[in-house]
């Protein structure tokens, strides 16, 4: 666990430039938040959200949540639970959704998100509870307190893959852009073997038959 200012001191440091004579705080700063959303991306066991949301009868808007998302996970990404039921709604697309859109109602079967928010669609015919799960979408850290999910749990990976991006960009140095870059990848590796331990189940699924 480290705060931003933590990580900025570190990635100076290993840049020999401790006191940002060549590099500075602002540079560094920034090239911090670009790892973290270009890491933020990808899956990992602390960045996925679970949220339940009260769908309201005859709106197709599932109401915001309390976090805002990267992504709702295409599979399973929204799940009607009703009735001690679940019921996996499908992904769609915009045009999909208006070529079905009658105003019917019913039990809500397919989502799309358009216009800043996400649709389902048959409108509810009552009230129904959906769970939304997804990647979480994360701000830039600003303040030398601040701190997030990626530098809480992933430090390494977010300071390998800013001293890569800076060795690159600002000292030109290819060398230790790829050094640099290739501990990033080793921790990512690491962190993806801690995602299929948790989401994986060891046995091999065919579908469609």
């Amino acid at each position: 666990m480290a705060t931003f200012e933590a990580i900025q001191q570190r990635v100076s440091s290993r840049l020999k430039d401790a006191n940002n004579v060549d590099v500075s705080v602002s540079d560094v700063s920034a090239t911090i938040n670009d790892a973290i959303r270009y890491w933020s991306k990808r899956r990992f066991i602390f960045n996925t959200f679970r949220e339940t949301v009260d769908l309201n009868p005859g709106d197709a808007t599932v109401p915001a949540l309390s976090i805002t998302p990267l992504e709702v996970f295409e599979t399973d990404g929204m799940v009607i639970d009703y009735a001690n039921q679940k019921w996996p709604l499908k992904k769609i697309s915009s045009e999909e959704y208006d070529d079905m859109d009658s105003q019917g109602r019913g039990t809500p079967f397919v989502w799309v998100y358009r216009n800043n928010s996400y649709e389902v669609y048959w409108l509810p015919d009552q009230d129904y509870t959906v769970v939304v799960r997804g990647i979480k979408k994360y701000d830039n850290l600003v303040n030398n307190v601040d701190t997030n999910d990626f530098t809480d749990n992933a430090e390494d990976l977010i300071i390998y893959e800013a001293l890569a991006r800076l060795m690159a960009e600002f000292r030109q140095d290819e060398k230790m852009e790829a050094y640099y870059s290739a501990r990033a990848k080793d921790e990512y590796k690491n962190h993806k073997r801690e995602v299929n331990k948790q989401i994986g189940t060891g046995r091999l699924q065919i579908r469609g038959l």
